[in-house]
Formats: C-alpha cells, sequence, structure tokens
C-alpha cells in the first residue's frame, strides 16, 4: 500500500509539473480588443470552454470564458473561434443509435477549432467521444458538415451529406465529383481537401493544428547503477550493515508508446533491464565480536510508467518519469553473514526474493540521444523473522533510439 501511495503522488507531481507550461498566444475579447499573452496549453483532446493565461511569464494564471472571449489561439500551434450553430449530436453507439436519417439539432454556443483557414475554413468539434466538422458560411457563420449513422432494422446505415455539400461549396475550383465520393469524414481526409481548394487562393491560409497519432519507440538503455544495499538483523541491530555503494553496469532496451494527444508530450515505457551486483564487506562491533557480509545479486529490472516531455525545439527536450518496477531474479541469488564472538559464531545463508519498488526520473534528450537519472526507491530483497536486506540505486541511462 505504501508503495502505490508513493508511486500515487509521484504521477501527481509530475502531472503538476506538466500543468505549468504556458506558451505565446492571444486572445480576442467580445468587444474586439486583441490581446498578446501566454496560454497554458492543454492541446485539449475536447474543445475547451475556457482556457487559462498569463500576461507575463511572472504574472499570475487568470482564467478567460466562452462568454468572455470569441476566439483564441497558440502561436503556431492551435486556434479556437466561438461560434453559434446548429449541432447533431447523435451517438454512434448502436444500442442509442437513432432511427432515422436526418440530424437531431440543437443550437449551441461552442468553441471551434480551426484546421485549415482560408476563403472556406475548415473547423472541428470533439466532446469526448463526439467528432463533428463544420466549414465557414460567406456570411460568417459555421455550418456543420453531416455524417449521421443510424439504424435501418438490424442494420446501420450512414448518412453522408457532407460530400454534397462540399461540392456545393467547392465546385467552383474542383469539379471532379469523384473527388468529394472519396473524400472520408475524418481530419485528415478534409484536411487535404481543404488544403486543395485554398492552394490556388491569393488569400493566405494555414493549417493551424498539429497533427498528433501514436508513436512507438526503441531504444538500447546502457547505464551505470550506483547501488546500495543494507542489511539487518532483527533480534540485534548492532548488527546492522551498509555495503558500500557500488557501480554496476545496467543493460537494458526501453519500448517508449508517445500517446495521441496533448502535443506528443505524454507516453508510456516499459524499460527492462539487467544488472549484476556483488559485494562484501565486515564489520567489529568490539573487540571480540565481527561480522562479514556478502551478497550476490543478478537481477532484471522491468520499470513501466509514465512520461512527459517538455520540448525546446524539434531537436530538444526535458523530460520526466514515474513508474513501478518489478525485480526478477536471475540464477542464485543470495546473501550470507558470518558472525563471530570470542567464544561462539553464527552463519546465515539465504536466497534473495523477487521485489518491486517505484522509480523516478528527469533527462535530457537531444536527437536520437537521451539521458537520464532515475532513482529507485528502496526495496526489501528478502525479509525473514530474523534478518533481511533492502536495495536502492541512483541509475544514469543513457539511451539511443533505433526507431
Amino acid at each position: 500500500m505504501k508503495k502505490i501511495y508513493t508511486l500515487l503522488m509521484l504521477f501527481s507531481a509530475v502531472t503538476l509539473f506538466a500543468q505549468t507550461h504556458y506558451e505565446p498566444g492571444y486572445f480576442i475579447d467580445n468587444n474586439g480588443n486583441a490581446t498578446n499573452c501566454l496560454i497554458k496549453n492543454k492541446d485539449w483532446k475536447s474543445n475547451p470552454v475556457n482556457f487559462e493565461y498569463k500576461v507575463t511569464e511572472t504574472g499570475e494564471p487568470k482564467t478567460a470564458t466562452m462568454q468572455q472571449v470569441k476566439e483564441f489561439g497558440i502561436t503556431n500551434v492551435s486556434k479556437f473561434i466561438r461560434h453559434t450553430v446548429a449541432l447533431d449530436r447523435a451517438t454512434e453507439n448502436m444500442s442509442r443509435m437513432s432511427q432515422h436519417k436526418e440530424p437531431d439539432w440543437q443550437t449551441e454556443t461552442i468553441y471551434l477549432r480551426v484546421l485549415v483557414e482560408g476563403d472556406i475554413t475548415l473547423f472541428k468539434y470533439e466532446d469526448a467521444n463526439l467528432i463533428r466538422f463544420f466549414t465557414s458560411t460567406p456570411l460568417g457563420m459555421a455550418e456543420q458538415l453531416v455524417y449521421k449513422p443510424y439504424m435501418v432494422g438490424n442494420a446501420v446505415a450512414y448518412n453522408t451529406d457532407y460530400k454534397g455539400q462540399l461540392y456545393t461549396l467547392m465546385k467552383d475550383r474542383i469539379t471532379d465529383t469523384e473527388r468529394y465520393k472519396k473524400v472520408e469524414y475524418e481530419a485528415k481526409s478534409l484536411t487535404k481537401l481543404f488544403l486543395e481548394y485554398n492552394g490556388n487562393n491569393a488569400t493566405e491560409f494555414k493549417k493551424i493544428s498539429r497533427p498528433t497519432k501514436e508513436q512507438f519507440h526503441v531504444r538500447i538503455t546502457p547505464g551505470v547503477a550506483f547501488t546500495s544495499v543494507s542489511a539487518y538483523v532483527i533480534q540485534n541491530l548492532q548488527r546492522d550493515f551498509d555495503f558500500d555503494t557500488k557501480a554496476v553496469l545496467r543493460l537494458g532496451a526501453e519500448a517508449e508508446v508517445v500517446l495521441p494527444f496533448n502535443n506528443n508530450k505524454w507516453s508510456l515505457f516499459i524499460d527492462p533491464n539487467y544488472q549484476s551486483y556483488e559485494n562484501s564487506g565486515g564489520k567489529d562491533y568490539s573487540k571480540t565480536q565481527h561480522i562479514e557480509w556478502n551478497i550476490k545479486y543478478q537481477f532484471v529490472e522491468i520499470p513501466v510508467g509514465i512520461r512527459y516531455h517538455m520540448f525546446l525545439n524539434d531537436k530538444s527536450k526535458f523530460f520526466v518519469d514515474a513508474g513501478y518496477l518489478i525485480s526478477v531474479n536471475v540464477g542464485d541469488c543470495t546473501i550470507d553473514y558470518h558472525y563471530t564472538t570470542q567464544y561462539s559464531s553464527i552463519s546465515r545463508s539465504t536466497d534473495l526474493e523477487k521485489s518491486s519498488n517505484v522509480v523516478a526520473g528527469a533527462g535530457f534528450g537531444y536527437g536520437d540521444f537521451t539521458v537520464e537519472a532515475r532513482y529507485s526507491f528502496n526495496r526489501s530483497i528478502f525479509s525473514l523473522s530474523e534478518w533481511g536486506a533492502d536495495h536502492s540505486s541512483i541509475g544514469i541511462i543513457v539511451g539511443y533510439k533505433l526507431f
């Protein structure tokens, strides 16, 4: 339970640290006044209803609502414009799917994310699992592109009126009707069409939203772990012994999945690695009492965790991570001690156990290379009624991305 609590505290710290990232942007209030500021970039999966900003780096964070601000954006990242629209929220869940083809319109005031800006602008609205696309109209309004699944008996049919809407809007420049039939109701396909339409126009347009997708990376992760082991005899605390800290080579390989939101700043990782630790030492407790310890410990660590990236530019980044680690023994893993006095001696030996703990780290990446300092919290590598031992380490890990 203590390990779970520590892990939750680490995750909370990583999340809190991640949430303090502000980027240059602007907003326009209801009176048309534009303000340059720093906006907290959450790369909202669902379209926001408010946002946090600071006027200066050292300024107090403030919250602006959709009722106060009609437009805001983060430079080169995202742009949102407030519109009052007719919105169809028909579900794709078959158990609750509509029985009729026509949209179920309801009027809502929402922020729309700009995907492509030009003579005809493409917007996206996302709310949990609901995704809808909108286009601008000559009057400056926004109109939903109609796509609706509905039930016909036991089968699912689809209202794809958006293809006709696009043809009506764009036929002055794109005359091939087959082009519209092939357009799918998803961001990539629609963006390509809107870029094609606006591309021949003198009005400047730009793609505001950075595409994000899941990415999978594999790294080799050699390094060195500065390892500490403390042994103790429960019945006589005077027999506690701390082995000298020892540098141990580690050989590892990391798999990382970059999550498709928040500008690819979050990822999950697993970093199995092999280490072999051997050490010995002794201690005199008096002129007639001496204890000698020996440990042989070969193991595979399997940390699994979450990582947050703070990009400096296209090549450089800082990152922090936290995770849960399971350690599996390899081969013979033993610890023993030999305690002698003037009149007697005691010897004990036992096998080490599988163990687990939490880890936390921070590092820097440049191109395909990373370097990280990772702390492995104290874990019990065996515990009996009479004696036991704990393990902890600070690792310096160098990573090289293979793909």
